[in-house]
């Protein structure tokens, strides 16, 4: 029997011990339920930590985070940009949206590729700047302006993970980018015949929560953050996909992310 609770994607509740939020009752059994405080992230990166203190994703600037309690200077609650759930320091956050008006498409600022900014901000430096409806339209050369960046697990800012990758550039393209591999692996559509532009996910057996993903850039290569170099790189297919499985994951899932 499949309980209801089971129904809701983990990466998409949000729920405490003894509280969970509003749109959860009759969903999830808690003692309590609130409607969460929508707040916005006001520093250039601020770390999302797991229960357990790992770095489970991060807010990049101007983006809302959804609070549903406060303790010990920290808040616990979720991006509305990709899902992520976590913990976020209080001072990294300030109350109500965000109303930004353009898009950072630039690396190396101070504010992120991505971040979310209104322009009046005073500290924009050189940073590139787009209309925030103003998207990119091929993956692989905004894939390609990742390359040789750090890689580190839990990060999607200007240090990435597979994931992190992978959503930065859906992104900025204007496409849904969930934070959870299992997720990620249902944009788009299937497809069998890989071309450049195709997204390649692989989803932990164990943990759905974890895997990798990559970005099909042409002539049967891929750009992905390589945990074996520590940066990102445009490899071929073949070997992403045997570091993927030396790594415990499953067979490699393709999306077409189309236009």
């Amino acid at each position: 029997m499949t309980l209801i609770p089971e129904l809701i994607p983990p990466g998409e509740r949000l729920m405490g011990a003894d509280l969970a939020e509003q749109a959860l009752e009759g969903l999830a059994r808690a003692p309590r339920y609130a409607v969460p405080e929508m707040t916005s992230c006001t520093v250039p990166v601020a770390d999302v930590q797991a229960e357990d203190g790992h770095l489970a994703s991060q807010l990049i600037y101007g983006e809302n985070f959804e609070i549903l309690f406060r303790r010990g200077g920290r808040a616990f609650g979720r991006s509305r940009r990709d899902g992520a759930v976590g913990w976020v320091v209080e001072t990294a956050l300030k109350s109500g949206n965000a109303t930004p008006a353009y898009r950072v498409r630039s690396h190396g600022g101070r504010y992120p590729f991505n971040a979310l900014v209104s322009g009046a901000e005073t500290d924009l430096g050189d940073a590139e700047l787009t209309a925030i409806a103003d998207f990119d339209t091929d993956l692989v050369a905004v894939a390609r302006g990742f390359l040789g960046m750090p890689v580190a697990a839990g990060a999607r800012a200007e240090t990435v993970d597979g994931v992190g990758l992978v959503q930065q550039v859906l992104f900025a393209c204007g496409r849904a980018a969930p934070r959870r591999p299992v997720d990620l692996a249902a944009v788009g559509r299937a497809t069998d015949a890989v071309q450049s532009g195709d997204i390649i996910v692989w989803v932990s057996s164990e943990d759905p929560a974890k895997g990798h993903a990559a970005i099909a850039s042409g002539k049967g290569n891929a750009i992905h953050a390589c945990a074996n170099s520590g940066k990102v790189v445009e490899a071929e297919i073949a070997e992403v996909i045997r570091q993927a499985t030396e790594a415990g994951l499953g067979t490699p899932i393709y999306r077409r992310s189309a236009f």
